[in-house]
């Protein structure tokens, strides 16, 4: 298990320039499913049954730049094989990858795991159990720079995403999310749409848009696509933690 996440994790690095690398795992019934999301160059759609070939990648064009001889997702795909389980990829050409497998569950003696008091590995680590999970949804560094260090005195696990698509992904694999701050104007998938898809996952799970624009327009757009509340860019830390205790997040 641990080369199969190694080669994954590795071939995330490799695509991803920019943006970040997440990974994890969560039970779902009697198999554990791990996943690991990039915001790389991302796979186009008519080319992510073939990834898992031996000594194919991509696209010439696309990888032209990059080391490798492409058998790690092949290796990978046989070992999850082996085990039991299965392998998968999604994504959206330009904008990242998500690379998941199955394996059979083969829980530990209940004696020995009293310690562990929850199944799912999607709680953030860096924090206690107990802190509060933002998603911020931004593709300007400079505005998530912004919003991190609001948040830096407070006990906040946060996750960022670059476009909307990234952003509907981390929420369906991190269940410990409690908020979304949610840029309108984003690549790939802009806010609206990516709203209406975590609202369908997660109808109770609070999202607010954020925007430098502040039209009439543009607020019941935000509304229509499932917005709790509307906050404008540059964001002051204090409004904010108003909107978050209206909506009795936390």
């Amino acid at each position: 298990m641990t080369q199969i996440l190694t080669n994954l994790i590795n071939n995330a690095l490799k695509f991803t320039i920019k943006g970040g690398v997440d990974f994890g795992y969560r039970k779902k019934g009697n198999m554990l499913e791990f996943y690991v999301i990039d915001s790389g160059i991302g796979i186009p759609a008519e080319m992510q049954d073939k990834v898992f070939d031996r000594f194919h990648q991509v696209d010439n064009s696309l990888t032209r730049g990059y080391e490798g001889a492409g058998l790690g997702l092949s290796i990978s795909n046989s070992f999850v094989k082996l085990l039991g389980g299965k392998m998968l990829v999604e994504s959206t050409d330009g904008a990242g990858a998500t690379f998941s497998f199955t394996l059979p569950y083969n829980p530990v003696n209940i004696l020995e795991s009293s310690a562990l008091q929850h199944e799912n590995s999607g709680l953030c680590t860096q924090h206690s159990v107990r802190s509060f999970c933002i998603l911020i949804a931004e593709d300007d560094p400079m505005s998530t720079l912004l919003l991190k260090r609001n948040f830096k005195d407070e006990n906040f696990c946060i996750h960022c995403a670059e476009n909307g698509w990234e952003a509907v992904e981390l929420v369906r694999h991190h269940p410990e999310i409690n908020l979304v701050l949610m840029d309108i104007k984003m690549p790939v998938m802009n806010g609206y749409e990516a709203t209406r898809l975590i609202k369908h996952e997660r109808p109770d799970l609070p999202v607010i848009a954020q925007s430098a624009f502040t039209s009439k327009e543009d607020r019941d757009k935000a509304r229509e696509a499932g917005c709790d509340d509307f906050i404008t860019k540059p964001i002051s830390k204090s409004e904010l933690l108003e909107k978050m205790q209206a909506l009795m997040v936390w």
